[in-house]
């Protein structure tokens, strides 16, 4: 599968008589659908690749530096929104109560934290998987905020790291001051 961007997947969704791929970006607080398109034969799927690289995207990698929130174009915001479409953020997307939400931003920043704290002591995945008893692919997990992770192993995952009460209090107050904002 040929990369088309950091933080981008692709889900496959099998219809009847095809399969439909829809590229996906997300981040703190949006999903982006980047695009949906049928996969028929492997040059489909190259052109609409090719055409997603070279379509400006109203979510640009520059926008999701820290602490900078992505923005979406206003003119192409509006000419999508003429057309039907809806912009929102993942909880709109999901369908999610505001108790869900707010768990998904909890998670979402305990991720950071874990992957943050990590990179600053110079840690491996390799090296915290070690210490914790558990694998790399499974911190790489814990890091993306995977649906099987769940809090209590991002919480031991923060103090096998050396996290400090204050420090995941900190994680956790970030969550509070976006929902305010």
């Amino acid at each position: 599968m040929p990369s088309i961007g950091s933080q981008c997947r692709e889900l496959r969704i099998n219809d009847e008589n095809q399969t439909w791929r829809l590229i996906y970006h997300i981040a703190a607080d949006a999903v982006a659908i980047l695009d949906v398109f049928s996969k028929e034969d492997r040059r489909d799927t190259k052109r609409s690749f090719d055409e997603l690289q070279k379509t400006p995207c109203c979510l640009h990698k520059s926008s999701f530096g820290r602490g900078r929130k992505a923005k979406m174009n206003a003119l192409k915001k509006v000419r999508l929104q003429r057309a039907g479409w809806v912009a929102g953020d993942a909880a709109m997307f999901l369908n999610l109560n505001p108790q869900e939400a707010q768990f998904v931003e909890l998670k979402l920043a305990l991720a950071a934290g874990v992957r943050q704290l990590r990179e600053q002591r110079g840690m491996t995945q390799a090296a915290l998987a070690k210490q914790l008893g558990s694998s790399q692919s499974r911190i790489a997990k814990i890091e993306a905020a995977d649906r099987s992770v769940t809090v209590d192993l991002m919480m031991r995952s923060l103090l096998a790291i050396g996290a400090t009460p204050g420090v995941i209090a900190k994680l956790i107050k970030r969550v509070e001051t976006r929902r305010a904002a």
